[in-house]
């Protein structure tokens, strides 16, 4: 045995290159307290190695090594002085394999190494809030958190500004009590800035941007059973390089291929369109309820306001959802069409704006497809309850831009002085209460709903829009009957 170590010393204190092969175990090894436990948090492994005494000793160089996917990352975690020290803890940090490697170095910065054993960390596809984490950001943060994983959210109010981006994560709200995100930091900012993945199951409150107050949804985002109530967004006049620096979107705002399913958005508030909802990409609205979002003030210029939802450009679908009593000093009660609008089965009742267009607003660049809707009680001081496209027309439905309008009942909207239909290429068919035009199939008389002050727009048997909608099979019953007239007809009928 004295022999061997008598060689080993040799070996070590000669003047020639070390070798840049791992060493043998015998002569230097490097081992890991790692058991392989699952982890949520940044977690100590502590590494040791041979206590062995090289010539012209210089350093320790430890490094560790992780695996992502098919690459191999090498960094340097520390240089170590003392030729003593046999040991040194690190902070691993995610779900990976690791692989430790230290190099004893002399002065000429010849060294030899050895490798530890690769470890796997076992995958963690979740974390909970906040028994895991703090708060949400810190969770999305984590480097535990990938493309696919999901946030558990447990109820309690969380505040700050949270920015989920680049990664395809759901955040998920669990149990009945609410779990709130809140802004309230006086602090201009939405209250969720999201760019993929998915929000679900929360409340955000409190939020005050120039546009998209309580969250700005970007990317392939889905916001699905969500609250989004009393966020505000506000004006800037020092803000000219922004989206839009007149505040708009009090609510949510929809970029790109952002939707929102099985929401809610209320009592939220915009200085100009908007109050409840702007989108301006290819955006989607399904089975969503839109309802007493306001419009602070109307300002000089304003093209139109749109307190419910403000479509400025693109395209946008709206499907079995329910705009209702949101309220702007300008135009526009429930909808706003800047771009290309389809509106299925979907109900707009009691909307109220003053300048015109209490129920849905056509601009001069819109487009809409209305079809198996009912507008019911939407109110205009000056014109046009229902319908409305832009100054120096009054009416029923006015509009600017090319609009059909399908299957739809409009029924007690109240506009003025002047309720008449004023067209420009448009298309009205088998529609209720369209006076003046000539349209096959339209009618005007009782659409007789079972209950309309209770909210129950249910066909009676005996009303003459049963099976009187467009005869087109395109447009048939999920039962492959005629078209009812309403929003409980055609192919989403029965999606509510």
């Amino acid at each position: 045995m004295k022999r061997i170590l008598l060689l080993l010393f040799v070996y070590l204190g000669c003047e020639s290159p070390f070798s840049t092969e791992p060493t043998d175990d015998d002569i230097f090894a490097v081992s890991h307290n790692y058991k392989n436990e699952k982890i949520y948090h940044p977690s100590p492994v502590t590494l040791e190695w041979s206590n062995i005494t090289i010539k012209k000793f210089k350093e320790f160089l430890v490094e560790r090594s992780a695996t992502y996917s098919d690459s191999i990352v090498w960094v340097e975690l520390a240089h170590i002085q003392d030729s003593l020290q046999t040991s040194y803890t690190d902070t691993i940090d995610d779900d990976v394999t690791f692989q430790y490697r230290v190099r004893i170095v002399d002065q000429d910065d010849q060294f030899i190494h050895a490798l530890s054993a690769p470890f796997v960390v076992p995958n963690v596809s979740s974390l909970k809030v906040p028994s895991h984490y703090d708060d949400p950001q810190t969770a999305f943060d984590s480097n535990f958190i990938d493309n696919g994983d999901t946030i558990k959210v447990y109820p309690g109010l969380y505040r700050g500004h949270f920015q989920f981006l680049d990664k395809d994560v759901t955040i998920r709200g669990i149990t009945i009590p609410e779990i709130t995100l809140f802004g309230g930091l006086n602090e201009i900012g939405s209250v969720v800035e999201i760019n993929g993945g998915k929000l679900k199951g929360l409340t955000i409150i409190g939020g005050e941007a120039l546009y998209g107050a309580g969250i700005w949804a970007k990317g392939n985002t889905v916001i699905q059973d969500c609250i989004i109530r009393n966020n505000r967004a506000k004006e800037d006049i020092n803000a000219n390089l922004q989206i839009y620096p007149n505040g708009m979107g009090g609510g949510v705002y929809l970029q790109d291929e952002a939707q929102m399913i099985e929401s809610r958005v209320t009592r939220n508030f915009s200085n100009r369109e908007g109050g409840g909802v702007i989108t301006d990409g290819n955006n989607k609205i399904i089975r969503c309820k839109i309802d007493k979002n306001k419009i602070y003030a109307r300002f000089p210029g304003n093209s139109f306001n749109s307190a419910g939802i403000h479509q400025v450009e693109g395209t946008l679908i709206i499907r079995n959802s329910i705009i209702r009593r949101n309220e702007t000093t300008g135009s526009g009660g429930g909808l706003g069409v800047g771009g290309y609008t389809e509106v299925y089965n979907s109900l707009f009742i009691k909307n109220r704006a003053t300048a015109g267009g209490g129920g849905i607003l056509i601009s001069s660049a819109g487009a809409a497809d209305i079809i198996n809707c009912v507008l019911y009680k939407n109110m205009s001081s000056a014109s046009s309850g229902g319908w409305w496209g832009g100054s120096n027309f009054s009416g029923s439905i006015v509009m600017l831009g090319a609009m059909s309008v399908i299957n739809t009942i409009a029924w007690q909207n109240l506009g003025g002085n002047d309720t008449r239909l004023y067209p420009q290429n448009s298309i009205y068919t088998d529609t209720d209460e369209f006076q003046f035009v000539s349209g096959e199939g339209n009618l005007n008389e009782d659409p007789m709903f079972v209950d309309s002050n209770r909210g129950n727009f249910v066909l009676e048997l005996n009303s003459p829009c049963k099976n009187a909608g467009n005869p087109d099979d395109i447009y048939n019953n999920t039962n492959s009957s005629r078209n009812d007239m309403g929003i409980y007809g055609g192919p989403y009928g029965d999606d509510w």
